[in-house]
């Protein structure tokens, strides 16, 4: 899900000689219509902290060709938020990343009668699925509500991680 915005691409001078940005934006504060709405994300600290490890998007075929940029060695990414109003207001870079970037496919089913989801990574279900929201920097009741509530009424979601670290859910033992 990305309420606000998605990638861009930026040139760029001054110490990233001939790289070019790819630009991430992650939520300062949660959405208008998110039971959280208006409170802090977090999002930051928790990246500074090594608990966010990785972001959720819709766009899969996108994020692929601007991460596959990425690994081939001309551009890097730049995650960042707005400095106020989402869109009104500066951004600001709150980490920058060249290596360990990647992604990998994922498709989300919930049944909102049991409040169960189900998680497919790369082809191959993945138990844990308190972990992948965990591993986004949110609490379960947050996730659920970012990809299935806000009045959306939707059960399916379908898009890609993009990883900060080594980490890869398909290299570990609760993907099957």
């Amino acid at each position: 899900m990305e309420p606000f915005g998605s990638a861009m691409l930026i040139k760029t001078s001054n110490m990233r000689s001939r790289a070019k940005t790819i630009v991430l934006m992650l939520s300062k504060t949660f959405p208008r219509k998110h039971r959280s709405a208006g409170k802090k994300t977090n999002f930051q600290r928790s990246l500074n902290e090594g608990k966010k490890i990785h972001t959720i998007r819709s766009g899969y075929e996108a994020w692929k060709h601007n991460i596959e940029k990425i690994q081939e060695g001309n551009f890097f990414l730049s995650l960042r938020q707005w400095v106020d109003v989402p869109y009104r207001s500066k951004q600001e870079e709150i980490k920058e990343l060249k290596n360990s970037v990647g992604y990998e496919r994922i498709s989300m089913q919930y049944n909102p009668e049991t409040g169960i989801v189900k998680a497919i990574i790369n082809g191959k279900q993945y138990l844990d699925v308190t972990k992948i929201a965990e591993n986004d920097g949110l609490k379960w009741d947050d996730f659920i509500d970012w990809f299935f509530g806000q009045g959306t009424g939707r059960t399916l979601f379908q898009g890609v991680i993009v990883h900060f670290t080594d980490f890869r859910y398909t290299n570990n033992q609760e993907c099957k």
